[in-house]
């Protein structure tokens, strides 16, 4: 394996573990979105 075809590998293990590395990150924030919003229904009706 040459220098360029070793950069392409890294490059795209790179790219599969940054596209990897988002839906990971976005369903976080989903979860916290959907669990901090019931929390506050629930205290504007406990109010």
């Amino acid at each position: 394996m040459d220098d360029q075809q070793a950069l392409n590998s890294i490059m795209q293990d790179l790219a599969v573990l940054h596209k990897a590395s988002r839906p990971a990150l976005s369903l976080q924030e989903t979860r916290k979105a959907k669990s901090s919003s019931p929390k506050k229904q629930n205290d504007v009706r406990v109010k």
